[in-house]
């Protein structure tokens, strides 16, 4: 459950950020029995999985209520979605890319229900990158809605130990990993 403890971690951040408030009444939950599986866009050939297909219920009025999805991935695109709906902009990496207006608690209301359109949405990116850059693109795929950062043939150089290039291959799914938490196995040359 690391990635719901993230997803209300990012969502009391942000909000408060927001909203100058520490305490909100907006619940993060699992509950893929809310879904009408009939609107995932799925071929006829694959069959519908809560832990593969993403869907959420935002349900949020005056500041108070919801957001119900099918996994907790899901869940954290949720609470992304929720605060892009509310006004957040996340341009680029990093806090330098992200635009927070300010708003009052009972002003944010949002009722919608998404259905990814695809199992997997990714974001893929060869060719040299430092470790920094890698950990800051896993922190902004789910806010842009992907659900996996892939780096091939990278040549990584973390600006810490510069002089020490690493190649390096992996791919970071938020089916298992989340923004902040994550694993990177690097093979040395």
């Amino acid at each position: 459950m690391i990635t719901m403890k993230f997803a209300h971690e990012e969502l009391n951040r942000y909000l408060k950020l927001m909203t100058g408030n520490e305490q909100f009444d907006i619940k993060l939950n699992m509950d893929a029995s809310v879904f009408d599986f009939s609107q995932f866009p799925l071929s006829k050939n694959v069959c519908y999985n809560e832990k593969l297909d993403d869907a959420y219920l935002i349900s949020v009025h005056g500041g108070k209520g919801s957001i119900t999805a099918t996994n907790t991935r899901a869940v954290l695109l949720g609470v992304y979605r929720f605060l892009r709906e509310t006004g957040c902009v996340f341009l680029r990496t990093g806090e330098q890319g992200e635009i927070i207006p300010p708003v009052k608690a009972d002003k944010l209301n949002v009722q919608l229900t998404q259905y990814a359109q695809n199992r997997h949405r990714g974001i893929t990116i060869e060719g040299a990158v430092s470790l920094e850059h890698l950990t800051a693109m896993v922190d902004y795929a789910p806010k842009m809605v992907s659900t996996v950062t892939l780096y091939s043939f990278a040549q990584c150089m973390s600006s810490a130990n510069a002089g020490t290039a690493t190649r390096i291959t992996c791919c970071l799914s938020l089916n298992r990993l989340t923004a902040k938490r994550f694993s990177v196995y690097l093979l040395a040359k």
